[in-house]
């Protein structure tokens, strides 16, 4: 494909999410956001970059030679052929596919899936740990669990690869060759490969003597492995693990994030700000998502027709095709992004500690708050979304409870300290651990140290107290399984200080 083409249909994707393409973010209120797209640069200063030459080289071999625009549209580039074995650095999403369903993992209380507008909890799918779901080779979806990789099958999860701390340790990510029957995987003990019957375990310093953790797996199109370690990227050449040079790609030490495979099979690797596609170790392009402020990237999510979204920090969510942004606790009321998903008509779906939005089409939101749906009370730690995604269905009245304790500082009742509850309470900030929370309770204890707040939406709360001029965070209720519908939970003694 030319370089002209590629550009002319990104040129319409863009048009048909967003209704127009943007230089710039594009999100409502961007320029209220400014300062805080400016905190985030000053935050990621220290954090090492693309080179500029590497940025600019990965440019030139995605966009091509620009082009005019005219009354009749884009024009042609006359020179065909030139380009004719670039392949862009981003999928290119195309034609909308089929209804599927959408799951989402619900810290403490399981996988809930979303199919023709109907809530359900998928049955045999852990109840407390889901650490990721993805969709693998064979276009369908996985989940890993504490004991073991698992296939969604409808309303149904089934184990298809258990595991042990004496076999493989605690796992952390994994990837599966493109027939289904290989699946690696990277953890405590090292990296491990699954024949289709057993787990062979090869140790941590099999990737070097340095490597102490281990942030991501993937397998590309052609069965090659990519494994990503705190500061290194590795592949395996025959039976034995190599190094990846990225020096040309970095100026400072790279610090990688996860691994990613792209529907048609290519291995995408976020490191610091930067998203590098790997099409072979010789091969690496650092994406030009021509951004400004928009850095440490944390999160990559494919649809399976080529849309792409990611995250950066805890608050701005970008559909990358469209450069298409949007901004937690000001675009929509979750304040603490944990997962993301989109689907093949380019809505992202995120998933935070209050709710679950879905961001699109063009300036739609729509968003269940924790309460609202009985299935998705809790953080909501990964999406994973099939096909075009599902129908949606109407938003319903949020469930409230109440929450009650007692304060208990150096031993003795606190009293007329401040409560302050909300889903998140930060170990950083500069007023109170709740101050930036979309939804948060305040109370004072009374005499005996007691507290209690009424018509809280069902869901798990952080409790910060405030006793002798300074705040303490204390611990999370667990919401999704004790909270219940118009009746207070006693959360007990609350501990502050020193017995």
């Amino acid at each position: 494909m030319v370089a002209s083409s590629w550009l002319r249909v990104c040129l319409v994707a863009c048009a048909l999410v967003t209704g127009a393409c943007k230089d710039d973010a594009g999100a409502p209120g961007d320029a209220d956001g400014a300062d805080e797209a400016k905190k985030s640069e000053a935050k990621s200063e220290a954090k090492s970059e693309a080179k500029p030459e590497a940025k600019e080289a990965s440019k030139a071999s995605t966009t091509g030679t620009p082009v005019a625009a005219s009354e009749g549209g884009v024009e042609e580039d006359d020179d065909e052929g030139d380009d004719e074995d670039v392949a862009p650095a981003l999928p290119i999403p195309s034609e909308t596919g089929a209804n599927g369903s959408a799951y989402f993992a619900v810290r403490g209380r399981g996988v809930t899936r979303l199919d023709n507008a109907v809530f359900s909890s998928v049955e045999n799918a852990p109840k407390r740990s889901v650490r990721a779901m993805q969709v693998e080779a064979d276009g369908r979806p996985y989940l890993l669990a504490s004991d073991g990789i698992m296939r969604l099958d409808g309303s149904t999860a089934v184990m298809v690869a258990e595991t042990t701390f004496d076999t493989t340790g605690t796992v952390d990510a994994f990837g599966m060759s493109k027939d289904g029957k290989t699946i690696w995987a990277a953890g405590y003990k090292g990296v491990s490969r699954w024949d289709g019957d057993t787990w062979k375990t090869e140790p941590k310093r099999v990737l070097g003597d340095d490597v102490t953790l281990i942030k991501g797996v993937a397998v590309d199109a052609s069965d090659r492995v990519w494994i990503a370690s705190s500061n290194k990227l590795h592949t395996r050449e025959g039976d034995a693990w190599v190094d990846v040079d990225v020096s040309g790609l970095f100026e400072r030490k790279p610090f990688f994030d996860a691994v990613r495979r792209s529907p048609e099979g290519v291995a995408y690797i976020i490191a610091n700000a930067t998203l590098l596609a790997a099409r072979s170790p010789e091969m690496l392009e650092a994406v030009d998502l021509d951004l400004d402020g928009f850095a440490a990237l944390f999160h990559l999510a494919f649809s399976d027709n080529g849309w792409v979204a990611m995250r950066s920090t805890t608050v701005e969510v970008m559909l990358v095709n469209s450069r298409r942004t949007w901004r937690a606790a000001k675009d929509f009321d979750s304040q603490h992004v944990l997962s993301l998903g989109v689907d093949g008509r380019g809505r992202v779906w995120v998933g935070s500690d209050t709710s679950v939005v879905v961001l699109g089409p063009d300036d739609a939101v729509t968003e269940w708050m924790s309460g609202s749906v009985p299935e998705l009370i809790g953080p909501v730690e990964s999406i994973v979304v099939l096909g075009a995604g599902p129908e949606l269905p109407k938003v319903g009245e949020v469930a409230t409870g109440g929450l009650k304790g007692q304060v208990i500082a150096q031993g003795k009742p606190a009293a007329g300290a401040e409560v302050e509850l909300c889903a998140s309470p930060s170990m950083m900030f500069e007023t109170s651990p709740c101050a930036d929370a979309t939804k948060r309770f305040e109370v004072t204890t009374d005499s005996e140290g007691r507290f209690s707040v009424s018509d809280v939406p069902l869901g798990v709360y952080g409790v910060a107290v405030k006793t002798d001029g300074k705040w303490q965070v204390t611990r999370a209720t667990n919401g999704a399984a004790a909270m219940t519908a118009q009746a207070v939970l006693d959360l007990g003694q609350v501990l502050v200080g020193a017995p």
